[in-house]
């Protein structure tokens, strides 16, 4: 081999050393980029006419752990189990905000429980190969939007997501040595000091009066590479009221987790559903933290796209977790008290236990027709708005102890 072979190859091999290490060079958690994808919803069968002993009618005869649905009649349609194009994350039908049921499964594991979703947003799956679909009283159409964040939607990628991910874990390992920190704090050239805002401090804090702003992990923080990038400005409305979510998926995931579900949802939320970005102004954790959602400014009354015909009178506030059987853990509700407080008393000047009126601005999954004016305390849930069961029966007997909470603060 050449002197000149061998050196171009050796600068070759310098520059894919180089391209895959340097996302993970970073005191900032690795967040492999989201890769979306769509396939046709298959034929839906009517359950009316498959046979009593047929596996789809079994399907259909199930009933969902996590939901009450006796209210909304049998199992019309379901479709058969679906193989995804790739592993996914997060899955819903695209452009239909009705609530449909979905079952997921992993390679080689048995088929999960059926969970009911709704207004716009994805089921949050984990890492999935199938998917099945069905829904009572409407037939569904149109195609399934899929969702993947954890870099596993094909063997290429899942083995550079795995390598940043441990060349993360070496850097930090490294970044917090004695020797490190020494560099850092007196000025060295090896590590770059990172500092912790103070809460209540900077520029969108707020008022100096009252509630302190409470950690809040910024957009930067879930989606580094800006993945989700608005399509336009937000819009800002007025705030008259918090409104309380749940985001409907497991309540089992990982701490480590957290990021990547956020990002799945403003994909499906501003890709799947065409929305101008995510719809929650901010999401909680089971582990109690506040993720930034919508752009445009936690300080400001930005438009979401939370409660149709209420957004532009209302913030919310969504618990990424499933709330029709579980309660909000204690971490989450304080979590939610301390930003409800500032938001609502300390930057929109409100007091959380007094009431306001609404007027409904209509739509299909309004409650309320357009033009009714709806009486509701400041801190209020979304089934009090829309014809939904969000944040869940366990969720919404939680919303009234919230409220106190979140005043007590003030």
């Amino acid at each position: 081999m050449s002197k000149r072979l061998i050196t171009i190859t050796a600068l070759c091999l310098s520059a894919l050393a180089t391209w895959v290490a340097a996302p993970a060079l970073s005191l900032t958690p690795y967040v492999p980029d989201p890769v979306e994808f769509s396939q046709p919803l298959p034929a839906m069968q009517p359950v009316g006419e498959l046979s009593p002993g047929s596996a789809l009618r079994a399907a259909a005869a199930t009933l969902p752990t996590n939901s009450d649905v006796s209210a909304d009649g049998p199992v019309s349609w379901i479709s058969p189990p679906i193989a995804a194009p790739k592993p996914f994350d997060a899955v819903g039908v695209r452009h239909d905000r009705r609530e449909i049921e979905y079952r997921t499964k992993r390679a080689d594991e048995p088929w999960s429980n059926w969970v009911e979703a709704g207004n716009g947003d994805p089921v949050l799956t984990g890492h999935s190969t199938e998917v099945q679909v069905r829904t009572r009283g409407f037939k569904p159409s149109g195609s399934l939007f899929y969702v993947n964040v954890t870099g596993t939607d094909s063997p290429a990628h899942h083995l550079l997501s795995a390598a940043r991910g441990a060349i993360h874990g070496a850097f930090v390992s490294v970044a917090a040595t004695p020797l490190a920190s020494a560099a850092s704090t007196s000025g060295g050239t090896g590590t770059q000091t990172v500092t912790t805002p103070v809460p209540g401090s900077g520029s969108d804090s707020g008022s100096s009066n009252g509630p302190k702003k409470p950690a809040i992990v910024s957009r930067k923080g879930w989606d580094p590479n800006n993945k989700c990038k608005p399509r336009r400005k937000a819009s800002l409305g007025k705030v008259k009221a918090g409104v309380v979510h749940h985001t409907v998926n497991t309540n089992t995931y990982k701490p480590s987790a957290e990021k990547g579900l956020v990002l799945a949802i403003c994909k499906f939320h501003r890709d799947g559903n065409g929305w101008d970005d995510i719809g929650y102004n901010a999401l909680s954790s089971r582990s109690g933290k506040i993720y930034e959602g919508r752009a445009g400014g936690l300080t400001k009354a930005v438009i979401g796209a939370h409660a149709q015909g209420f957004n532009n009178q209302t913030t919310s506030v969504s618990s990424i977790g499933d709330h029709r059987s579980v309660k909000i853990g204690s971490a989450e509700l304080n979590a939610i008290e301390d930003y409800l407080a500032w938001k609502l008393i300390t930057v929109h000047h409100l007091d959380p236990n007094s009431q306001t009126t609404l007027t409904s601005g209509g739509g299909s999954l309004n409650r309320w027709p357009k033009g009714a004016k709806v009486k509701v305390y400041r801190v209020t849930f979304h089934s009090k708005l829309g014809n939904t069961e969000c944040p869940g029966p366990a969720g919404r007997h939680q919303v009234t102890a919230i409220r106190k909470a979140t005043a007590k603060r003030g």
